[in-house]
């Protein structure tokens, strides 16, 4: 049977309607179409489930255990990660259903990419981070957009986050009174561009600027630079360069810098700095 254009667009109108119109769902024919589209539905009203599933999964260490490349079984499971057996079959289920963990039989479990991915320092970190720092200003947007009467937000000290974390803090001063979030604040923050080109990669920055740089020459001042990869790429891509190299970040994260500073963390300087201030350099 030939398909023609307007049998396309009798069925693009069918989909439009069916967005629009939640009623129009059971008018449609297609039983195949109406159960996707319900299923869609479904799939989003439950998707906050799988942030905080992989949370768990993080926290227990679950998908940093089969990815060491071991099949293990539910009591493996439970009894290196101290779950209750009971619980800890049900979440396997969950995450196996969710292609966080693959189930290559009854009771056996083993990683796949995902599990590899969410047992990385960027995938665990960025689970703990969203779940415990950035998903309460989600849950709080539709509230807080309503009780503002749908405006737009202006005001950086008024924002769905205050009203998800109960606090009058903006998300720095927050984090100061928090700093058990840092471990995960950190290092999701340092993982953000791994594997991927830095400004380094674009230009010989060297026989641009630095030419006639010396010892006391600020070469580099990297504002907000965090734990300072962009410092240390600067050092090993031009590790004979003389002049200086700046990492400026809030007091808290500097004092975490110099008691815990990364691997080839040298030649680099450390500078308490606030960027809502002139800048000292």
């Amino acid at each position: 049977m030939e398909y023609t254009l307007n049998d396309a667009l009798d069925l693009a109108a069918k989909l439009d309607d069916a967005i629009r119109n939640s009623e129009a769902i059971n008018r449609l024919q297609d039983d195949g179409l109406r159960r996707r589209l319900r299923e869609a539905s479904r799939k989003l009203s439950i998707a906050p489930l799988q942030l905080a599933l992989a949370r768990i999964g993080v926290e227990k260490g679950i998908f940093d255990l089969l990815s060491k490349g071991d099949i293990l079984t539910s009591a493996d499971l439970a009894t290196q990660t101290q779950i209750d057996p009971v619980l800890c079959r049900r979440l396997l289920r969950y995450w196996q259903s969710h292609d966080m963990i693959s189930q290559p039989n009854n009771d056996a479990y083993k990683a796949n990419n995902v599990t590899k991915a969410l047992s990385s320092a960027s995938g665990s970190s960025g689970i703990s981070y969203f779940h415990e720092m950035i998903s309460q200003s989600f849950w709080a947007l539709p509230k807080f957009i309503r009780e503002t009467g749908y405006q737009n937000p202006e005001d950086p000290n008024k924002c769905s986050w205050h009203l998800g974390h109960n606090t009058d803090l903006n998300p720095f001063p927050w984090l100061r009174a928090n700093p058990e979030h840092m471990q995960y604040f950190l290092p999701w923050m340092a993982t953000q561009r791994e594997g991927l080109p830095i400004f380094l990669d674009t230009m010989n920055v060297n026989d641009e600027f630095w030419q006639k740089a010396n010892d006391s020459t600020p070469l580099f001042v990297d504002v907000g630079g965090a734990l300072g990869h962009q410092c240390i790429a600067v050092r090993k891509r031009y590790q004979d360069l003389q002049g200086r190299v700046i990492l400026q970040e809030q007091g808290f994260i500097i004092d975490q810098v110099e008691s815990h500073p990364l691997p080839e963390f040298k030649n680099v300087e450390t500078m308490r700095y606030d960027f809502f201030t002139p800048q000292p350099i």
